[in-house]
This record gives structure tokens, sequence and C-alpha cells, in this order.
């Protein structure tokens, strides 16, 4: 799996017609662009010549048309999301990344993300995420109270989610008979984006008790996940996390060591 985010992952994501790989599109679209500019009086026709190219592909592009890959990576590029993790870009990523693993989803369909809100404080800081990528955002299902409240984006969502999922965020179900990891880059990510990650993972899921001061995050899925959740935990927080059943037990000490024992955000 790819662990950064880059032009030419980005446009992995998309099957475009008549090509293998939504990459060929882009470069397509890229030559197009550099041919005619070097032959501004050239017509369709020529310029099919030139590329070899189907001459009504060319006659959509020059009414303003562009292949779906092309269009993400523009949309990318101008929110500046191909950075590496030491910029706040990444870092509103990987928040957003770890949402959709523990209180959200990426619709299978149309790649389309949604952030559902659990505690209070919780909206703020998705829409700071979405406000630091260049993104629209609105609030949904706030005059429902038998359901939670969500934040989804208003514009790019599909692009927004295929870029969360280059990054490791699954896609569609996340039960027990999905094959689901951790994103690899959290492997060797700096300290700050393993602990954010941890963060908002804990704060969508964790229960406290009134009696003890463990944590308790109850996650149908498979054993080897939560084992990977855990032992990311563990790190992050210096302390002993284990696995029963479908539990996540973060122990007290660990419970302290990220939050403190009073004033928890649970």
């Amino acid at each position: 799996m790819t662990t950064t985010l880059s032009p030419k992952s980005l446009a992995r994501t998309y099957d475009v017609r008549n090509r293998a790989d939504g990459w060929d599109a882009v470069e397509d679209y890229q030559r197009y662009l550099e041919v005619a500019a070097q032959h501004p009086d050239s017509g369709s026709s020529a310029l099919s010549s030139k590329l070899e190219m189907p001459r009504g592909r060319i006659r959509s592009w020059e009414n303003g048309s562009k292949p779906d890959p092309a269009r993400a990576v523009e949309v990318a590029e101008e929110r500046d999301w191909f950075g590496g993790p030491d910029t706040d870009e990444f870092a509103a990523l990987n928040q957003l990344v770890a949402w959709i693993f523990s209180g959200g989803s990426i619709n299978e369909r149309d790649h389309s993300p949604y952030f559902a809100l659990g505690r209070d404080g919780d909206a703020e800081r998705v829409t700071d995420a979405l406000d630091q990528l260049g993104l629209d955002w609105r609030r949904e299902r706030d005059d429902q109270p038998d359901r939670a409240t969500e934040i989804v984006p208003t514009e790019h969502a599909s692009i927004l989610g295929r870029a969360l999922s280059v990054l490791g965020a699954p896609v569609g179900d996340k039960n027990d008979r999905a094959e689901i990891s951790l994103p690899e880059y959290l492997d060797d990510a700096p300290d700050e984006i393993r602990a954010d990650f941890v963060d908002v993972y804990l704060r969508n899921r964790a229960q406290s008790h009134d009696d003890k001061g463990t944590l308790t995050l109850r996650e149908e899925r498979a054993d080897r996940y939560l084992q990977e959740l855990a032992a990311l935990i563990e790190d992050v927080a210096g302390e002993s996390v284990t696995v029963s059943d479908k539990n996540v037990i973060v122990s007290a000490a660990a419970a302290n060591a990220l939050y403190g024992k009073i004033d928890r955000p649970f």
C-alpha cells in the first residue's frame, strides 16, 4: 500500500475507460496542454495527429473538459495536499484518516467521506481540518436526536475520500470480515502525527469507567487489527495496552500518560 499521497497515487484511484491506469490519463492531458501551447493555431484534427489521440478527446479538452484524475490532482495541488508529514495539510489529513477509522466512513460507490460527531467539541476538530485542506463543509442530522450529527465536505468530497484512502483509510464496511490495517505511514511518522491519530481514535471510541481508571474500546474487527491498534496506543502512551476478545483495554497508567488523572475528555 502507498504510504504517502502523491499525484500518481491519487490519480490511480480512478478507473478511466480505455486506460490501464488513471495516471496515464493525467500524462495524456499534460502532453495535450504542452503540445497545444506549442501550436496555438492548431485545431483538434492537427493536435489529434500530433498526439496520436482520438479527435473527440482533444475536442472535449479544447472545450474545457479534463480527465477526472487530472482534475483531482489539480485540486489537491492547489490546496497543498502533497506535502510531507511535517506540513499542516498532512496533519489535517492524518486526523481525518483517524476519524474514518474511528467515527466515519468513505462511501464505496463514490468515495465521499462523512465524519460522525460523538462528544462536544468534536465538530471543531473536523471542521478545522477541512478548513486547513481548503474545503467547505456542512453539518447534517442536527435535527435528528436519535442519529449522530455528521460533518460532510460540500466540495471535492470524492477527491478527499480518495486521498484519505490512498493514505490507508478504509473504504466501505469496517466489520470483522473486512481486511483493515492501520495506515503504514504511522510506522515512521513524527511523534505528533502518531499522537494525533491515537487521540482522535480514543476520543471517538474510548469508554471510561467510574470505578477504575482504564479506558475500553469495543471494536468488532479482526484480531490482527485490534493487536495493531493496541500496539500503536501502547507505543504512544509508553504504558500497557492489551486486547481481550473484541476489546482494546488502555490501562490506567496509559490513560494517565495520555490525558492525566483528571479532566479527561471521556
